[in-house]
């Protein structure tokens, strides 16, 4: 028989027979979840002493698993999250996984032996959370490894729910043929980063800026950006459910896990984006009751957050209740006052409430947010200087002529956003699973500003993903999924901006300039998105995979602008419309060599559908639509295990060609003008990025990551002015871009445990528009840490130097740079406690 029938046969028997696999282990084996339900009562003396007797044999690292551990080894690394353990070598686990399954009577599993733990996780202990001393029993000793097992701390091998939860071990992220970048929810916060901006700072080739204050979100991930804030071309997942963008500019809570997800994901993914997937991952609830309390105190921020999770039914009903409040103090005062004006007040809130039986498990979720800002001002080189800003507004007639009277306006942005999702699914075999998930969301958010005066935007969608996974008996998945939205979105013009001298210039009338008068103005905007995707993982002989996805998208955008009574605006009233749909494939291709090192490439087409812009400005903006965004991805790259898997890295180049790429232009000149958005012509985006984590002392880590993104330019255009953009950088996004994140142990003991941790943030020239850039910087973090049973004592600086450094901004007529700028130096201290 030839070697091509061989292969044939190959193909034909393994896609065509399933395996009796856990119905949770299922889950984590596809490429989007890591969903295990490991159901296991107390096990007996006799088995625990199995599991006992291989953590004692040093030597066979792996074949044993830790349950208890010395005064000198506090730590176990099954306590620590994914990414901060010692990655989970084959097989480092087997012998304690066969003891478990054992005593698992509440669902029939069988596990192949020759099945990873990667493809299998078991967790034992909570993981999210790093163990304090207060989880070993003092008297241990590590001494002896043949001490008898009375003298050893007997633990219950609980059972913990993740069905709900879309983590993945490292291991898992190095099987899958795709490029995904991760971080543990505790190592986030030993490094303190509290705001999911700040993620810029751990994960490469990503960066989040803001586009006018920071409650408006500026996501560039490899030169790719959004050229409207409302329709973005990254996407946030928070456990599962797709989230309004403007959650990208939240504080972090309760996170278990941070998964980056580079490219193109529509075949694996309802929400359509080219760019990539931001996939926050929360603590689950289990049957152990468990309570923490954070306090955080420093010169810039007030910050306190609780979380309390655990079983209202054992082993069926599960609860979870997670709340954080911030408040931003400011660091710019109002001259006219001597007090302190960018201040930020955040509460966010969530409730989980989870029912999981045998094959069958629902879920319900509430996501709060209420968020006010007064940062959406711009300072001139010397406000900058002296961190102070001048509110009073001379008032002027209708001619420009000033009255001698001034008052005083703050700009200020009011926003709530509310999500409720519902979560199930259900096993129709071992090997099948139906999921879905259905979420409504809102966000209400009035802003005021003297220059446009009193809005409000009230934006709902309605979105629904339902997916179904098939595993195969070679680890081969499939992915089916439909997706559907509907989003109803309103501007509405409330109040008048009063007459000023900044807006008024010589000759003009205040009547006469944009957003003057426009009381009434209502912009409505809806949208529907349909989508078809499928994704299937094929394992092949030798070590080959090959991934085959495919995507279709339909999206229609309308618009309906109404012409208020008293408006000035010389834009009459009008309605349009869009339709887009497209076919998006994905390809990719992976060679594993002795299970700890993969080459994989892949290529893909991505989509942005065409629209319109939210907010019509003037009389110049444009009516038609903008035309959809293609772009076409190639990559090829590596993954590896090194030291015992203490070292994982993966190193990447990519390229991207983007067609009619949608850019935001400012039409007219002077104040006269308007935003728009306008197809421009081409982008090439290619670079090279890098991840590395080390760990080390049992539980000490160091990160690194390194992106290079030429992103450029190309045969484009400005359909306003015919000036050529070509060879011009793409906006928001740094050319290089290298973070280090470093944690160490000190000094410990039975009792405390000290940490020292340093971090540094660089960035080469950002360009935040096509005139105003941002020179090169570099940030330091540092921190210091004791440990001891039940709480934590944690001081820290951010941006140790007091580096100065923009966030966004422009140029005026008169060559002035106005700006607004990031977090100056922070010093501070938290305390934690958990039980």
């Amino acid at each position: 028989m030839s070697n091509i029938a061989k292969f044939a046969i190959y193909i034909s028997f393994s896609l065509g027979s399933f395996s009796v696999v856990s119905a949770r282990g299922l889950d984590s084996k596809s490429l989007l979840d890591s969903n295990v339900t490991m159901e296991s009562k107390r096990v007996d003396s006799k088995k625990l002493d199995s599991i006992m007797l291989a953590q004692n044999i040093e030597s066979s690292k792996q074949d044993s698993i830790k349950l208890a551990v010395s005064n000198n080894n506090i730590e176990s690394n099954l306590n620590l999250s994914p990414t901060h353990r010692p990655f989970e070598k084959k097989d480092s686990i087997k012998l304690a996984a066969n003891e478990i399954i054992e005593s698992n009577q509440s669902r029939p599993i069988k596990i192949d032996s020759t099945q990873t733990p990667a493809n299998r996780p078991i967790i034992i202990a909570d993981s999210n959370e790093s163990p304090t001393t207060n989880e070993i029993d003092s008297n241990e000793t590590s001494s002896n490894n043949t001490e008898s097992n009375a003298n050893i701390k007997q633990y219950d091998l609980e059972k913990v729910t993740t069905t709900m939860s879309n983590a993945r071990t490292q291991r898992e992220i190095f099987d899958l043929n795709d490029n995904i970048a991760s971080v543990s929810g505790e190592s986030l916060e030993k490094l303190n980063i509290q705001n999911s901006k700040d993620l810029q700072n751990v994960l490469s080739g990503l960066y989040i800026g803001d586009s006018g204050g920071s409650a408006y979100p500026q996501v560039s991930l490899r030169g790719i950006n959004s050229a409207d804030n409302y329709k973005p071309s990254f996407r946030l997942y928070i456990d599962d459910v797709p989230q309004d963008v403007f959650f990208m500019n939240q504080e972090l809570l309760d996170v278990y896990s941070v998964e980056l997800f580079k490219g193109m994901s529509g075949t694996m993914y309802g929400e359509n984006a080219q760019a990539g997937i931001l996939s926050i991952n929360s603590n689950m609830a289990t049957n152990t009751t468990r309570l923490r309390a954070n306090v955080g105190f420093s010169n810039l921020n007030r910050i306190f957050t609780g979380s309390a999770s655990g079983a209202i039914i054992k082993d069926k009903l599960y609860a979870k209740l997670s709340f954080k409040h911030s408040d931003f103090l400011g660091q710019i005062k109002d001259s006219s006052t001597n007090r302190l004006a960018d201040t930020t007040n955040i509460n966010l809130g969530r409730f989980s409430l989870l029912y999981d039986v045998e094959r069958f498990y629902v879920g319900l979720d509430y996501y709060f947010d209420k968020s006010v800002y007064y940062d959406n001002f711009y300072l001139t080189p010397d406000e900058i200087k002296s961190l102070t800003h001048s509110f009073q507004v001379p008032v002027t007639d209708s001619q420009g002529n000033n009255t001698g009277v001034t008052t005083r306006l703050i700009s200020k942005n009011d926003r709530t956003m509310q999500t409720y999702a519902l979560k199930g699914g259900y096993y129709i075999t071992d090997n099948i699973l139906l999921k879905n998930t259905f979420s409504i969301q809102n966000r209400l958010m009035p802003v005021l500003t003297d220059y446009s005066g009193l809005k409000e935007e009230n934006n709902t969608a309605y979105i629904n993903e339902t997916r179904l996974m098939q595993t195969y008996d070679n680890d081969s998945v499939s992915i089916y999924g439909i997706y559907f939205s509907y989003g109803d979105f309103k501007l509405s013009f409330l109040e008048n901006p009063i007459n000023n001298s900044n807006y008024c210039q010589a000759g003009q009338t205040c009547s006469n300039l944009p957003y003057t008068r426009r009381v009434g103005d209502i912009n409505k905007i809806g949208t529907f998105n349909f989508a078809l995707f499928t994704d299937h993982k094929i394992k092949l002989p030798l070590g080959f995979d090959v991934t085959l996805g495919l995507r279709y998208t339909y999206y229609r955008d309308a618009i309906n602008f109404s012409k208020g009574g008293a408006t000035n605006s010389s834009i009459a009233s009008f309605a349009n419309s869009i339709d887009s749909n497209q076919f998006s494939p994905r390809i990719a291709l992976s060679y594993t060599l002795l299970d700890s090192h993969k080459f994989y490439t892949s290529f893909a087409r991505g989509f942005k559908a065409g629209g319109f812009k939210n907010e019509v400005g003037d009389a110049e903006y444009t009516k038609t639509p903008y035309k959809p965004e293609t772009n076409y991805t190639a990559e090829v790259g590596y993954k590896g295990f090194f030291w015992d898997d203490r070292i994982y890295i993966n190193l990447d180049y990519f390229y991207t060609f983007t067609q009619n790429r949608q850019e935001f232009l400012y039409l007219g000149s002077g104040n006269t003008g308007s935003w728009n958005i306008l197809n421009v012509g081409n982008l090439i985006s290619q670079g090279v990025e890098f991840e590395g984590k080390v760990q080390f002392l049992k539980d000490s880590f160091f990160m690194l990551n390194f992106a290079y993104t030429n992103a450029k330019y190309k045969n484009a255009r400005d359909p306003f002015t015919g000036e050529s953009l070509d060879n011009r950088n793409a906006l928001y996004m740094p050319e290089f871009n290298v973070n280090a994140s470093l944690d160490s142990i000190i000094w410990g003991n039975s009792l405390v445990r000290f940490y020292g941790n340093l971090s540094l943030a660089y960035k080469s020239r950002i360009y935040l528009r096509q005139d105003f850039y941002q020179e090169p910087y570099t940030l330091f973090n540092f921190g210091l840490r004791a440990e001891m049973k039940n709480i934590s004592l944690a001081f820290y600086m951010n941006n140790a130097l007091n580096l100065v450094y923009s966030t966004y901004g422009y140029t005026t007529t008169a060559g002035v740079q106005m700006r607004q700028i990031g977090r100056l130096q922070e010093y501070g201290m938290n305390v934690s406690l958990r039980f």
